[in-house]
């Protein structure tokens, strides 16, 4: 199982090109010619994914085995 490792960026910059992410990190190693905006208190969260789901039929996924995989 592979494990994440935390590392927040406490003054960083995200860079856009058009609608993708192109470049993310520290706002010191920032080698790009946009301007930067002042500093904020806003927090960059990842995509976030809800995998809170329900079996159907009144079944749930605890009832399913491997074999009927």
């Amino acid at each position: 199982m592979a494990s994440a490792v935390r590392r927040d960026i406490i003054d960083g910059v995200v860079v856009l090109d058009g609608d993708l992410i192109s470049w993310v990190g520290p706002a010191a190693h920032y080698r790009g010619t946009a301007p930067v905006p002042p500093p904020s208190d806003s927090i960059v969260l990842p995509g976030l994914i809800d995998l809170h789901c329900h079996g159907g039929a009144g079944a749930g996924f605890p009832d399913t085995s491997i074999s009927g995989a």
